[in-house]
């Protein structure tokens, strides 16, 4: 045993592995730290919680820090390949290194495009309803005359016998978010569901009481896919490139210390 720890060799790996512990721990001290303050997060959490006028969940906080931590990330990588080093161009700085890390891609295929159609909200990829029609109004319900309805059936001219209420009457085919804007969402909901060309009321809206003739109903219809394209591509793109940028930053992230709010640096680098 005493001639075993004598052995050179056995002297040798014992100071190699010193050697290179202490290497590994002087380069971990030399790489560049990040460090994303709680104040600073606390900070743009506000802004956010400002424009969406309610508190940021648990998820959306660590969300926020995951992402003013990748552009921390992407302005050092910015300064350390020598693009520029003044702070007033941070955003600048910050977008040029989005680019420089996105590779070249071809453009999607109409399979992924239709994939992502589906995914979209209803309203960004089809046209609403669309309805026409006429009506004789009135500001409120007691300015209705008698046996108002029985006269319209009866083919008495309609423009003569309301109110005036600023209304094009008839009124053009309009798309239903717009009426239900204009009149209010009850009042839509009741005039889609009537019969063409029969006066019906009255309705009430947010502008009074109507009696009203319905002269077309355009169902909803899904956009053509030549004008979809572009707004399809545009998404993707942008989908695809945020997951790039996010993979490459997290290589990135080796060649930095990181210290996020609550977490040691120590726990960062174990991710």
């Amino acid at each position: 045993m005493h001639t075993f720890i004598r052995e050179p060799l056995l002297h040798f790996l014992v100071l190699a592995g010193m050697i290179f512990a202490l290497n590994s721990f002087l380069s971990e001290g030399r790489k560049p730290l990040v460090e994303i303050t709680a104040a600073a997060v606390e900070a743009q959490a506000r802004v956010s919680e400002q424009r969406l006028r309610r508190p940021l969940s648990a998820a959306e906080i660590e969300r926020l820090t995951q992402e003013m931590l990748q552009e921390e990330i992407l302005f050092q990588e910015a300064q350390r390949r020598g693009m520029v080093s003044d702070h007033q161009v941070r955003g600048t700085l910050i977008s040029m290194m989005r680019t420089a890390l996105k590779p070249m891609v071809a453009a999607p295929d109409d399979a992924a495009l239709l994939a992502l159609r589906d995914e979209l909200p209803r309203d960004t990829t089809t046209l609403p309803e669309q309805l026409s029609f006429e009506h004789v109004s009135f500001t409120a319900p007691d300015k209705v005359p008698p046996d108002l309805l029985a006269k319209l059936r009866a083919g008495a001219s309609s423009p003569s016998l309301g109110e005036t209420i600023r209304l094009a009457n008839p009124l053009p085919p309009t798309y239903r978010p717009q009426l239900d804007s204009l009149l209010g969402t009850d009042f839509v909901a009741k005039l889609v569901k009537l019969p063409l060309n029969e006066w019906h009321g009255p309705l009430t809206s947010t502008r009074g009481s109507h009696f009203v003739r319905l002269i077309s109903r355009v169902a909803e219809q899904s956009l053509p896919m030549d004008q979809l394209r572009p707004l399809l591509e545009s998404h993707w793109l942008k989908s695809h490139d945020a997951d790039v940028v996010t993979r490459e930053v997290a290589k990135l992230m080796a060649d930095y210390r990181i210290l996020l709010p609550g977490r040691s640096p120590a726990t960062e680098a174990a991710k």
